[in-house]
């Protein structure tokens, strides 16, 4: 455990505490109104969120007050079973239960203030030493008696209520840093959109700007298949081909191997996901990725689904497996950036989501049919030499905004961290810097 000042006394949650306990390990049946009961879900940064829990009825909440699972004001709740660690203070009597993923502790006031617990077992360490607890595989979990020896860092009161003030003040800082932060990635992510949204329908000026109108003169709606070249096969697009492989990937180019979905990622292609085809078995030559093709996921999770890619450059003796679809852009019509543009654009991905079909998200697929029947804007050649050079500036610009923002809400992350891990170790002072 971290050194503590001299002043501090370190004692196991039961030495401070009057009750720790779980909550119900009965599952009522739910009501749509009546007396709320609270999970781990129930439990988000503001504290309770009594807005979305369930219901029981009066007589099920008589019942199990009389076991304890009613948390009064100035109690700890503590999730300890899947999300472990979600820390919530009960700032009112209001009357509910919680149930037994979540334990309730009773701060004892003349050892510990329940301001100063909330904030020690949100603290990492506290916290790492909690997890370091768990017992079962399916899922994890803090066993009660093993909460009851977790050893807490005990100032004096009155230097508990100093900690508890400083990281009030600090953290409400940061908690608002970061507000800031994550709208403004939405706002982004907004943007983007909109851009795409603007280049596909012809809305989109030298600058990069959005202007309102009508599809322009010469701009058409075509076919994805009506844009396409055929493949040495003769067909518009193909699926490839998925042999028994070795279990581990190609470790030279003078292997043939077949690509695994997980090359296929939005918008990138990565070679070096394949598994080696033994040497009993005899390529399909035909079915060698190269580059100028497109492979799009055709069957998988739903997130895994509709995948696309666009092959610049690649390794020889790779074939693309038959849960991918390949096809190549007639570029006399057009681009194969503007293409690529198209069809990983959110518009374009949530029309593909609408297409694919299946019994569980974790399982779907969508037809090539139904891929190349989708229709997209096409613009003279020229129009979309202009417009993919706005696309790639803009987009380019935007990434770099994101990737910046992504950056701050890391170091966000460890500021928090920095900061209760110093609080709990006594180096918390007025001069700690601001966030």
């Amino acid at each position: 455990m971290t050194e503590i000042p001299g002043s501090w006394k370190s004692k196991a949650l039961s030495e401070v505490c009057e009750l720790i306990t779980d909550g119900s390990h009965f599952s009522p049946r739910t009501q749509h109104e009546g007396i709320p009961y609270i999970t781990v879900r129930d439990l988000d940064d503001e504290g309770i969120d009594f807005d979305n829990c369930k219901y029981i009825s009066q007589e099920s909440f008589d019942e199990l007050e009389k076991n304890g699972c009613r948390p009064k004001a100035g109690d700890v709740l503590f999730s300890k079973d899947g999300t472990v660690g979600k820390v919530a203070l009960v700032k009112d009597d209001t009357k509910f239960v919680v149930l037994s993923s979540l334990a309730i502790l009773r701060p004892n006031m003349n050892f510990i203030t329940s301001e100063y617990l909330k904030y020690a077992l949100m603290s990492p360490g506290l916290l790492e030493n909690a997890l370091g607890m768990k017992t079962g595989t399916a899922l994890r979990r803090v066993v009660l008696r093993n909460l009851k020896t977790l050893q807490i860092p005990i100032p004096p009161i009155k230097e508990q209520l100093k900690v508890v003030e400083l990281l009030d003040y600090h953290l409400s800082r940061l908690d608002a840093a970061l507000l800031g932060v994550m709208q403004a990635k939405l706002k982004s992510v907004q943007l983007r959109r909109s851009i795409l949204h603007a280049a596909f329908t012809g809305n989109i000026d030298s600058h990069g700007n959005n202007r309102v109108g009508e599809l322009p003169t010469g701009w058409e709606m075509r076919t994805l298949s009506q844009c396409l070249e055929k493949l040495k096969s003769g067909k518009l697009a193909e699926r490839g081909w998925s042999p028994q492989c070795l279990s581990h990937p190609a470790d030279n180019e003078n292997s043939w191997a077949v690509l695994k979905t997980t090359s296929v990622q939005m918008g990138e292609y990565l070679a070096q996901y394949n598994k080696e085809l033994p040497a009993s078995l005899a390529p399909k030559v035909g079915l060698e990725v190269n580059p100028g093709d497109f492979l799009v996921t055709t069957t998988g999770p739903r997130n895994r689904c509709g995948v696309i890619c666009h092959v610049m450059t690649t390794r020889r003796k790779l074939i693309f497996s038959g849960k991918i679809l390949r096809f190549r852009a007639n570029e006399d019509i057009v681009l194969p950036n503007w293409l690529l543009f198209i069809l990983m654009s959110p518009e374009y991905q949530t029309i593909l989501d609408g297409l694919k079909v299946g019994t569980s998200d974790s399982s779907v697929s969508i037809g090539n049919r139904q891929i190349l029947d989708l229709e997209i804007p096409v613009p003279p050649i020229e129009v979309q030499i202009k417009i993919v050079q706005l696309l790639e500036v803009n987009l380019s610009n935007l990434e770099a905004s994101i990737s910046l923002i992504d950056s701050m809400e890391k170091q966000s992350s460890g500021l928090r961290r920095s900061l209760l891990q110093a609080a709990f170790s006594g180096q918390l002072t007025n001069e700690v810097a601001s966030v």
